[in-house]
């Protein structure tokens, strides 16, 4: 049809006589085209989509010659069909619900032209989760609740009874692995926290990887999720627990399951549960005592603002954060009971380790669901049985291998003065005992990603070694003793690290077990530290015995077989390639022989000793670390000078001080004694040495004072063997495998004086002890030619029940 037309038109007029005639001039009238129609209606697309969106026009006197599409907001997208009527794209990866906008434009067939812009937008895909808990204090009813996670975050109310349940919409983007903090909150209430590990480890997914009408679903979905919901706990003991892993975190809130696995195995179950009376108290005190404005968890976080509300505390109120201990342990609210599937089938008791270190000791208990364990110690494996109650963990020993240890004859109740005079006049002071546990009550404080805390009562039957005299032998009856302690039980290997067959084949060091005995100078060593090739085919050599083995990988275990026995290895912790390791060695009728924590890694074969990597010159030496690995040991970032006190006041044997210098001229010394208290050491001492480094690259300290008796030269040497080279917490951080070997004669065979085994150096200034420990400042600046940094390091204050409060200001 044509839209402008000549209309030929007959005109009757008194000047014309008709129509149709040829003289005649017709009038043409020109019809206007009408322009096309245009709709759109755009539909939220999704992000990481194939998306398209199209418009409809039409032309009612022509027809549709061309479409252009134009995008005028949102992020910049590669459109594809824009000169059709429909487009394509693939929509970007959002975090939030972004809009986007399109200019769309059509022109007719006779060069008209309609316009419309409209949004829609770009929508994120996101998971929900319901999460529901309890805010623990009748204060905090009504009081708001937070959950977040990055920057997703929700809010919500407590009801009536203490509780809440929140939608926490988190886009897919955001890792599963990181954390999530609730906190409960009121202009008159003090702050509570709660940190979860981990999105993964939430049961409250109720909607996964949704969008559009996700939330629309919520509610009916929500009812069925909550069944399947792990009560979140918010409460004094969970704020203790986020200001001890921010605090061991450098003063940031753990971000990921990896950073909290790793900071919860800093937090000492005795600092966390003093923390959570002291938040008790605070929350139940009429007074104010923390200042106006003052920071819950910096002050919980910080051991100098810790330190003075502690004293706060107890001078009000003597004794009040003991009894708050004993109240929050007490009570099923702060302390939740356990219950028969909260039991993992193994738990690992181990000590805070401090940052850089891994655990290398513990205990191994084995649940079985017939209600009947074991656990393994040093001392061999003991069998218990187990139940419930009250929400604890009883165990009950059928037989235990029992500790021994070697207290003084002053400390032993049951001998009488005289008796104690008498074995003091044949020059014994200690006497051996032995510990035998009956019972185990087990209260969990605490639930975390790879450890639980506990606080565990364990009743033993002490008995003493009959003491032989000249004239008589003294003997007394067993009693009973009963003591608790506060510990963490490891429930998984950190971020789940375990052997995989594929990773195997190379050089490893680990603990093999060796059962040589007692050798002629009276060592002897269950187990030696031995460097161990793996083979791709299933084979492998000891590189320090010779001897052959074939190995295997199952559910993550690595077993070595041997030709008289076979060993199991699982990893317990791991930490920068650092594996702590339970242990333990069969015949192969299945008899158990040993077991024992240790540890292992791979190697680099071309790792060895050189003269530059040795010598330390005569300021520094390297300070052994083998048994500094407990959050015990260290003040902040301060080495404890003594292994058993919070002061400076040990003799040199009952100090940390040991370790070897070794200077350019090819002499050294092992260090092992010194003369008076930090910061006035003076007079270092120890064992004459000479040194080399031998072909094998291993590196050999002679001892030059330690002399053959039928001949004038040394009958004893230490070597150590380089595996690998770290930065360490005060310095250069050496891992070697070491053996101590002595003979009497010249031509004796050498034997171990101490045998293969692991340890660690860190390279220190000299005066290191003296320099952190000035008596200007208790936070002195450590000279370390390695490292400039200043310590800040004030000790946290922990009321043990039996102890009196040492307060440090």
């Amino acid at each position: 049809m044509l839209k402008k037309s000549l209309v030929s038109l007959c005109v009757t007029s008194a000047l014309v006589s008709g129509c149709g005639s040829s003289d005649d001039n017709e009038p043409q009238v020109e019809v206007k085209n009408t322009a096309p129609t245009l709709s759109a209606n755009f539909t939220p697309v999704i992000e990481k989509s194939e998306s398209t969106l199209s418009v409809s026009a039409s032309d009612s006197d022509g027809s549709i010659a061309s479409y252009l599409w134009e995008q005028t907001a949102g992020p910049e997208l590669e459109l594809t069909g824009i000169d059709s009527e429909q487009i394509s794209f693939t929509a970007p990866m959002v975090s939030v619900d972004t809009p986007i906008s399109f200019k769309v434009t059509v022109t007719d067939n006779e060069g008209a032209t309609t316009s419309v812009t409209e949004d829609t937008n770009i929508e994120r895909i996101e998971s929900i989760y319901k999460l529901a808990g309890k805010v623990v204090g009748e204060q905090y009813i009504g009081a708001k609740v937070t959950a977040a996670v990055g920057e997703e975050s929700v809010e919500g109310l407590v009801d009536d009874a203490g509780s809440f349940t929140l939608d926490l919409a988190v886009d897919d983007d955001v890792a599963l692995n990181s954390s999530v903090k609730l906190s409960a909150n009121g202009e008159t209430l003090l702050g509570l926290s709660s940190l979860l590990p981990s999105l993964e480890q939430l049961g409250g997914l109720i909607i996964d990887a949704q969008a559009s009408q996700k939330r629309q679903s919520v509610a009916s979905q929500a009812a069925q999720a909550l069944e399947n919901t792990p009560t979140i706990s918010v409460s004094a003991v969970s704020t203790a627990l986020y200001s001890l892993l921010v605090a061991a975190n450098g003063g940031e809130e753990p971000s990921n399951i990896e950073v909290f696995e790793l900071v919860e195995s800093q937090v000492d179950p005795d600092a966390l549960i003093e923390a959570a009376a002291v938040v008790q108290i605070l929350i139940n005190s009429d007074d104010a005592i923390l200042e106006d404005g003052a920071d819950l968890i910096a002050v919980l976080a910080d051991p100098v603002q810790y330190n003075a509300l502690v004293e706060t505390i107890e001078e009000a109120t003597p004794g009040a954060i003991e009894d708050a201990v004993d109240a929050v342990v007490a009570d099923p609210e702060l302390t939740p009971p356990v219950e028969a599937a909260d039991i993992p089938s193994l738990y690992y008791r181990t000590s805070p380790v401090a940052p850089t270190f891994i655990a290398r000791g513990g205990n191994r208990y084995e649940f079985a669901e017939d209600s009947t364990g074991e656990v393994a110690t040093s001392y061999g494996v003991s069998s218990f049985t187990w139940s419930l109650n009250e929400g604890d963990i009883m165990l009950t020993y059928l037989e235990d291998q029992g500790s021994v240890s070697y207290p003084s004859v002053d400390s032993i109740a049951g001998l009488t003065q005289e008796q104690i005079d008498k074995i003091h006049d044949v020059g014994i002071f200690q006497v051996e005992v032995t510990d035998e546990r009956l019972t185990e009550r087990m209260t969990r404080l605490t639930t975390g990603s790879a450890l639980d805390t506990y606080r565990i009562e364990v009743v033993t039957r002490v008995t003493m070694a009959p003491i032989e005299l000249d004239t008589e032998v003294i003997t007394i009856p067993a009693w009973g003793d009963t003591y608790s302690s506060d510990t963490l039980m490891r429930k998984s290997a950190s971020g789940g690290v375990e052997f995989v067959d594929a990773d195997i084949a190379g050089l490893w060091g680990f603990e093999v077990y060796n059962n040589e005995g007692v050798n002629s100078l009276g060592s002897a060593a269950t187990n030696h530290f031995e460097v161990l090739e793996f083979l791709t085919d299933g084979s492998g050599t000891s590189k320090d015995s010779g001897v052959e083995f074939d190995w295997s990988v199952s559910n993550g275990v690595l077993t070595i077989v041997f030709a008289d026995f076979s060993q199991t290895y699982s990893v317990i912790d791991s930490n920068e390639g650092d594996l702590a390791i339970y242990s333990e060695a069969s015949d192969h009728d299945g008899k158990l022989l040993a077991s024992l924590f240790g540890y292992g890694t791979q190697l680099d074969a071309d790792t060895s000793f050189t003269a530059e990597t040795a010598v330390t010159g005569s300021e520094q030496y390297w300070q052994s670390m083998i048994n500094q690995w407990t959050a015990s040991s260290w003040d902040g970032d301060k080495l404890n000078f003594c292994y058993d006190t919070d002061n400076l006041d040990c003799t040199s044997w009952g100090s940390v001080f040991f370790g070897f210098q070794i200077l350019d001229d090819s002499s050294g010394t092992r260090f092992y004694d010194v003369e008076g208290t930090p910061p006035n050491l003076t007079n270092y001492f120890g064992n004459e040495l000479s040194w080399t480094v031998e072909a094998n690259g291993k590196l050999k300290h002679t001892y030059v004072d330690w002399k053959c008796w039928d001949k004038d030269e040394s009958c004893r040497n230490r070597q150590w063997r380089l595996l690998k080279t770290v930065d360490g917490r005060l310095g250069q951080r050496i891992y070697v495998q070491e053996f101590d070997q002595l003979k009497i004669n010249s031509t004796d065979d050498w034997e171990y004086f101490i045998a293969p085994r692991w340890n660690m150096y860190e390279l220190i200034d000299l005066e290191y002890f003296n320099d952190v420990n000035t008596a200007q400042s208790n936070a002195a600046t450590k000279r370390q030619s390695s490292s400039k940094q200043a310590i800040t390091s004030v000790e946290r204050t922990i009321l043990e029940p039996t102890k009196a409060a040492q307060l440090h200001h």
